[in-house]
């Protein structure tokens, strides 16, 4: 399988207007073709232009009257690629990749369309930095435009730096979004963070999050630490990394109509002097001075006080004459870079000059034919995932392409170290709140209707909160398919008894007498979890894909999306998988093919699937289990059965047993093929792969969510079924009643207790029964030191309390 391919970057200025920049953009990306480059970038702002030192009139608590027509002039230049605002700044998302906007909406101004027929044409996968306009605001945003399919993608800045936000509206967090595609044959997963986002590190993770080997960072930035930080990512993420950034002379590179704005000042203003070039100095800054080693390693010298008495080559490719704006102050100017190249073709950059040339004496006084005089100098380059620079910093060069040929199989070997998307990312240790991630914003967006995820977490709590959270939250006109895989845990329905539904005790030592992975071999015990649906009780493992749809109350049909898992499975190889009376899914096995009954060849019906319901006002929830490759078919018999059912009288729902099978799938296999017939059903899907927050996992709602239940030894009106004989030890006349409310004793009758210094036995069975009134039923430790305390006088021996642990789950 191939893994390498070419990437390249430039730093071209905007051009004057809008077409001349789309021009521009064409002849570089017939070049790069013409080098072999199979991805290129360009820089932030590049369509539109970045206002570098621009006020629009504005300061606290006043704007002028030029500022407005200035600010005119820049939303005109921007472009109008047919999207809309969207829910906080999101767009149409899909919806507008796939031109399924209205077409009085989605129209445009041609700029996508020009953009679509360049990477076509030059078979360059394209991605730009622009300005958008959408209804009455900008976006700084990048475009992935596919030589094939055209636009696969559009992100907007979700937080403008500094002065910028006076100018461009924040995007909303769900666009941080990777795009995956196929270039010559190598699968490319692609992301761009935009200019001072690299900054923020929760941005970072959202994108390494999603498992990116491409990082893109079109920038403005054209400081000397910008290359730093662009290693950085490179290391951190495991990914290689593109920047680009304009090499803007003097000479205004803006669209005409904001460059010759009446309020345009020379220096950027305080908010952005960290973004623009530092504050000038007042002797000529030098360049540094740097050789590699043997390793590869750059060592950076001191730069001497006198000038070089080397002779170097100068990067002077294609020098303009410098042109003053009007009004503006003098900046300070760069020398050329110098450098000369070792025997291995290393290239040492050696210091500037001290002192600038007469010709740039004459520029800095305001005279022509010296020094170019830069806006910004550039700096774009390409990083590789070890932090190694493979080409750039492309200072001072609007002209040239940089690039690289790279080998996407470094990324793995990188993460043999460190992989912050995957093993080491360590969420919870962050603590972020739902709020703050993209996917749970995106569950609200009007424009993302039908919407699709995957949870990559095994934790049953979390990913339960995470199905609760989409119920209460997604826009109640989506539909939202849910799925994810649990470790070893057993799930009771909201309305369920766990000391009815569960051996407990079981649980607690961790399904002791199996030997299969994930129960056996572990020592944790399994997790009770309760969920919020109905339904019974389930055993939930890694070989268990759990699916959930999320929709609109009039669209619920308890079987319409069984039958979609039925498909789904018979895709995959299970032809005989169908949706039974009870609307689970089972399958007809032959028992010569497995079924295990000993009848001769009659078909078996086994369980595979069963499904539970949570219906409210605006939402409705159906979600099932699906036995995939379960390692542990042996041991959920014992776990979901409690010795004290036979005597218990339970208000809740019971759980209909049923024999089951795997139907042998990979869980991955199966995930894809529901997905499938998902979006074969709604046609448009949204994917994500996020987490949620833990808010479900604590013993008041498992054990104190359960309904009212009676609790007796014998039977009694109500409840006939015949009890199993009283265990040996245990008075043949013993009597016990009690009903639990609200995880509270009610009511309570004991009798028949033996008692050491009995006087009136009936007066201290009331008194011990009053006692127990009002005890919290979970927080229930021991029955022995329980029935000792509430007794008003010592009991003969402790083999009530002994056989009531057992029955609880308090011990073996």
């Amino acid at each position: 399988m191939p893994t390498k391919i070419r990437l390249g970057t430039c730093s071209p200025a905007t051009q004057a207007t809008t077409p001349e920049t789309l021009a521009l953009i064409s002849r570089l990306a017939q070049r790069a073709a013409a080098q072999g480059v199979d991805l290129l970038l360009l820089p932030e702002a590049f369509i539109g232009g970045y206002p570098r030192g621009s006020t629009f009139g504005c300061a606290i608590g006043s704007r002028t009257e030029a500022g407005r027509d200035e600010y005119l002039r820049y939303f005109q230049s921007a472009v109008d690629l047919g999207d809309v605002v969207g829910e906080a700044g999101a767009g149409a998302g899909d919806w507008w990749v796939n031109r399924e906007l209205d077409a009085a909406v989605g129209a445009g101004d041609g700029t996508r369309e020009e953009l679509e027929r360049i990477a076509r044409e030059t078979g360059i996968f394209l991605v730009t930095g622009l300005i958008e306009r959408a209804g009455g605001s900008l976006y700084c945003a990048a475009v992935y435009v596919c030589p094939r399919q055209g636009m696969v993608g559009k992100r907007r800045k979700v937080m403008p730096t500094g002065t910028e936000r006076l100018v461009w509206a924040q995007g909303a967090p769900s666009t941080l979004r990777a795009v995956s595609t196929t270039i010559r044959g190598v699968r490319v997963n692609l992301a761009a963070a935009i200019c001072w986002e690299n900054y923020m590190p929760l941005v970072r993770q959202a994108l390494y999050a999603q498992n990116v080997n491409l990082y893109l960072a079109p920038t403005a930035d054209a400081r000397d630490a910008w290359l730093s930080l662009m290693r950085t990512v490179g290391i951190e993420g495991r990914c290689f990394v593109v920047s680009a950034n304009m090499c803007v002379t003097k000479e205004p590179q803006l669209p005409a109509s904001v460059a010759g704005g009446d309020t345009a000042v020379s220096e950027a203003p305080e908010d952005e002097q960290d973004k623009a070039e530092p504050a000038p100095y007042d002797e000529p800054r030098r360049r540094r001075r740097s050789v590699i080693d043997e390793d590869g390693n750059e060592i950076v010298l001191c730069a001497d006080d006198q000038n070089s008495e080397h002779q170097p080559t100068t990067h002077d490719d294609e020098q303009t004459s410098p042109k003053q704006a009007n009004g503006a102050s003098p900046v300070r100017k760069h020398g050329r870079r110098k450098s000369v190249f070792d025997e291995d073709g290393n290239e040492i950059v050696l210091c500037r000059e001290e002192h600038l040339s007469k010709a740039g004496a004459r520029a800095q006084a305001g005279g022509q034919g010296g020094a170019t005089e830069y806006w910004s100098r550039g700096g774009s380059c390409i990083v590789n995932p070890f932090g190694d620079v493979l080409a750039g910093p492309q200072w001072e060069d609007s002209d040239g392409i940089i690039y690289a040929d790279v080998d996407f199989d470094d990324c793995i070997r990188g993460r043999l170290d460190i992989d912050v998307g995957g093993s080491y990312s360590r969420t919870f240790s962050s603590q972020v709140p739902p709020s703050s991630s993209s996917f749970l914003q995106s569950l609200s967006d009007p424009n993302r209707p039908i919407q699709s995820y995957l949870s990559r977490s095994r934790d049953p709590y979390f990913n339960l909160s995470v199905e609760h959270y989409m119920l209460q939250n997604s826009h109640p006109d989506s539909t939202v398919l849910f799925c994810y895989a649990n470790d070893p845990c057993v799930v009771i329905g909201r309305n369920q008894n766990p000391w009815v539904e569960t051996n407990l005790a079981r649980l607690r030592r961790n399904g002791a007498g199996s030997s299969t992975a994930g129960i056996g071999e572990q020592e944790q015990p399994i997790r009770l979890v309760r969920r919020r649906s109905g339904g019974g009780a389930v055993f939930h493992d890694q070989g268990n894909l759990n699916w959930s749809v999320i929709c609109p109350p009039p669209a619920f049909d308890r079987n319409k999306h069984a039958e979609m898992v039925v498909r789904a499975l018979r895709g995959l190889g299970v032809p005989a998988a169908r949706v039974n009376s009870r609307h689970d899914i089972v399958v007809d096995v032959d028992d010569d093919n497995g079924g295990g009954g000993g009848g001769g060849g009659q078909p078996q019906t086994f369980k595979v699937s069963g499904s539970a319901y949570k219906l409210t006002r605006l939402r409705s929830l159906h979600h099932g289990t699906c036995l995939l490759q379960s390692d542990n078919l042996s041991s959920i018999s014992g776990l979901l059965r409690s010795p004290a059912e036979p005597y218990v009288k339970a208000r809740g729902v019971e759980s209909v047993r049923s024999k089951i099978r795997n139907v042998d799938l990979r869980p991955m296999d199966f995930y894809a093929g529901v997905r499938e017939e998902f979006e074969r059903m709604y046609r448009r899907s949204d994917v994500h792969e996020e987490f949620g927050e833990q808010d479900i996992d604590s013993p008041d709602w498992i054990f104190g969510q359960t309904p009212q239940f009676t609790f007796s030894t014998h039977s009694f009106e109500g409840d006939e079924r015949e009890r199993p004989r009283l265990p040996d030890g245990i008075p043949e006349n013993f009597r016990a009643t009690f009903t639990v409310r609200h995880d509270k004793i009610q009511e309570s009758t004991f009798s028949g207790l033996a008692y050491r210094d009995s006087i009136d036995g009936v007066s201290q069975d009331q008194a011990l029964s009053s006692a127990l009134l009002e005890r919290r039923f979970s927080h229930i430790t021991d029955w022995r030191s329980l029935l000792d305390e509430a007794s008003p006088v010592p009991l003969t021996d402790k083999a009530i309390g002994t056989w009531f642990n057992k029955l609880f789950g308090l011990e073996p």
